[in-house]
């Protein structure tokens, strides 16, 4: 699994825009091929601040979500309407999820 990250902070005079442009993309990002999860989360402290969250099976999945017209939209959106961002691509080999909590905590 390859899971993508990505913090943007939207200027203020903006938000409204840029909300509206995720909205518009994120039900075509989640019907292409390879794609397991796309979330936007809003930050608690700072109402400007947004996470991106995706998943993809395979890297050639991503290669081609990457060279899609919906990530040319929000790269141009993040361009005009955002501070500079950052962007992590993470490949997973292994999540073992609750086991981990279950042995730290004895």
């Amino acid at each position: 699994m390859i899971v993508v990250t990505a913090r943007v902070k939207v200027r203020t005079d903006r938000r409204r825009e840029f909300l509206q442009t995720v909205q518009a993309l994120i039900p075509s990002i989640r019907q292409e091929k390879g794609c397991t999860c796309c979330h936007w989360y809003a930050d608690i402290e700072d109402e400007n601040v947004f996470r991106l969250m995706e998943a993809w099976k395979t890297r050639p999945d991503l290669d081609k979500h990457l060279k899609s017209d919906p990530v040319r939209v929000l790269t141009g959106a993040i361009h005009l309407l955002c501070e500079p961002s950052t962007l992590e691509i993470t490949t997973l080999a292994e999540t073992p999820g609750r086991s981990v909590v279950k042995t730290a905590l004895g």
